[in-house]
């Protein structure tokens, strides 16, 4: 490499690193992490659903088992910081085949374009998630093929058992193996096209191989079941979850890997435009993974490393010095300001921070002996945390993000929206606990207080769905609330664990009330202080408001006119 050289490839990859520091904020991270304890603890593998009361002992593929005990381990070593670190190296390294594909082609000039660019594609899939590994093993083998096909012979028997070793392991690491196969397949593809049909034999026995070498996982073949199973629920699947949805050039974390697909099909229709075929097994891997990301944004992941891995090849080699340099990087500067920009905030929250509520734990954790029979009823992205937090504790939740729980989603979204069909869903299981987001929602009511004034006091949303006469709010912190059903447990129990009052979103009634003498000073600071008993410094404690909340009580009880009592 010419002028600025090392400086300017090691420059790349700085530009690059950003998009790949976000925080680990998944909430799928907790399934994974309660069955990589399991199986630590029991020593076997997983065949049936443990973390549910609703799937009980229902047979569960868990494919992803092998990331699961490293995230196991790696968490129980160090924490989030350990999980954030293998999250980072993994996808760091994604960016050494895809430097080694431009060396090939001789176009590293291109590296502080190209290397920032697919960074920042990656963001959709940036989160700590299997995923991860399967990235980098598809960047891997892309590189090794690219390599074969520059070499312009069939595999040799030793790529070919190299390639059946390669295939094992990712077999056991996440079903993107499907993909490395179907990106084997087409080069081979490519290959014998461009050869006249010789080597065909090689190529095949390649591709076979690799086929067979996906069988050498615990689950055999019942992984092709299960990504059949997903395209079969791929209509409620792209309704119900956003990554399944088609991609959205406005969404700004979506926005470079399409620009990088557009990219490659016009660099594709320049080079056909100047009679320079590019290779054949370049047209079919853009075609088919173009393709399948037009179908759903989660493939954006594949397609994208195909397009900043082939757009190279197709342009002249960039210019040398420092000129070059500095256009490149400006480029990607503005593409940050575009797509890195508005995504920070939700890509850097701290680590767990986004789907936990460790006050919630706590309180359900103690209270194990009364609440952890009932049957619980969750939200979907809250599944996963309650199962690892409370299902040692004897805790089973309703659902998570596990496959296994596809069919609720449509329940799910009509229950989210509608009471009634919450109703039905609330008869149909007959739930006794909850616990999920109070939500936003609020409206005013004007009421009659007991000296005859009125006031304009707040009716939460949620008590659409969770009538006081029915159910008792029993806790809550910044994230989650407790509701019990009241038929639940013994009213004397119930009593002793209900807030009356100081219920969420209805703190400002509370004090209105108190003025009024129509809540009783006791029973509100006793309130106060059972819910301070289970906060902490955590970004879901309500500790600070509570304590806000009780000095303004105090003050508003010394106002001139008030009944405190």
């Amino acid at each position: 490499m010419k002028t600025p050289g090392r400086w300017s490839a090691l420059s790349a990859a700085l530009l690059a690193l950003p998009p790949l520091l976000t925080g680990v904020n998944n909430p799928d991270i907790f399934w994974h992490l309660s069955a990589g304890r399991r199986m630590a603890e029991t020593g076997a593998l997983i065949r049936a659903d443990f973390l549910s009361w609703t799937l009980a002992g229902e047979p569960w593929t868990n494919f992803e088992w092998l990331v699961q005990l490293i995230y196991h381990f790696l968490y129980s070593a160090g924490g989030w910081t350990a999980l954030f670190l293998l999250k980072t190296v993994l996808l760091a390294a994604c960016l050494f085949p895809l430097w080694r594909i431009l060396r090939l082609h001789g176009r590293e000039g291109w590296a502080p374009a190209a290397l920032p660019f697919f960074s920042l594609a990656l963001l959709p899939m940036s989160d700590l998630r299997p995923d991860n590994f399967s990235i980098l093993c598809f960047m891997l083998l892309l590189w090794r093929l690219e390599v074969l096909r520059l070499s312009g012979k069939p595999p040799s028997p030793r790529q070919t058992a190299c390639g059946a070793a390669f295939f094992a392991v990712w077999a056991n690491l996440h079903p993107g193996c499907l993909f490395g196969l179907v990106l084997a397949g087409l080069y081979g593809a490519g290959a014998v096209m461009e050869l006249k049909g010789r080597g065909w034999r090689e190529w095949a026995a390649l591709v076979a191989v690799c086929a067979a070498a996906l069988l050498l996982n615990p689950n055999g073949a019942e992984l092709y079941r299960v990504i059949l199973r997903h395209q079969a629920e791929m209509p409620l699947l792209k309704a119900e979850i956003a990554e399944w949805a088609a991609p959205d050039i406005t969404v700004p974390y979506q926005a470079p890997g399409i620009i990088l697909m557009a990219a490659a099909l016009i660099a594709l229709l320049r080079s056909v435009a100047r009679r320079r075929m590019p290779p054949a097994a370049h047209i079919l891997v853009l075609a088919f993974f173009g393709w399948s990301a037009a179908s759903h944004s989660r493939n954006l992941l594949f397609s994208t490393a195909a397009a900043v891995s082939f757009i190279p090849p197709l342009l002249p080699p960039a210019a040398s010095g420092l000129r070059s340099f500095a256009a490149q990087t400006a480029a990607v500067l503005a593409a940050f300001g575009f797509a890195w920009s508005p995504a920070k905030p939700d890509f850097t929250l701290p680590h767990g921070s986004l789907f936990s509520a460790p006050p919630t734990g706590a309180f359900l954790r103690g209270n194990a002996g009364d609440l952890s029979g009932l049957r619980l009823f969750n939200t979907w992205n809250w599944g996963a945390w309650l199962g690892y937090e409370t299902g040692p504790a004897g805790y089973r939740l309703f659902a998570d993000g596990r496959y296994l729980f596809h069919p609720l989603l449509s329940e799910f979204a009509a229950a989210r929206e509608n009471p009634s069909a919450w109703l039905a869903m609330k008869a149909k299981y007959g739930p006794q606990l909850a616990v999920l987001p109070p939500g936003r929602e609020r409206r005013l009511e004007k009421s009659r207080l007991k000296n005859g004034a009125t006031a304009w006091l707040v009716r939460p949303g949620y008590e659409d769905f969770f009538p006081r006469e029915e159910w008792a709010v029993v806790f809550w912190d910044l994230r989650l609330a407790v509701f019990v059903r009241r038929s639940a447990l013994p009213e004397f129990r119930l009593n002793s664990m209900e807030l009356r009052y100081l219920r969420p979103g209805e703190e400002g009634n509370a004090l209105t009330l108190a003025r009024a003498g129509m809540a009783p000073l006791p029973v509100l600071r006793d309130e106060a202080r059972r819910l301070l008993l289970y906060q902490d410094a955590s970004p879901a404690s309500s500790a600070p408001l509570l304590k806000a909340w009780l000095d303004e009580l105090e003050s508003a009880c010394a106002e001139p006119g008030a009944s405190c009592g």
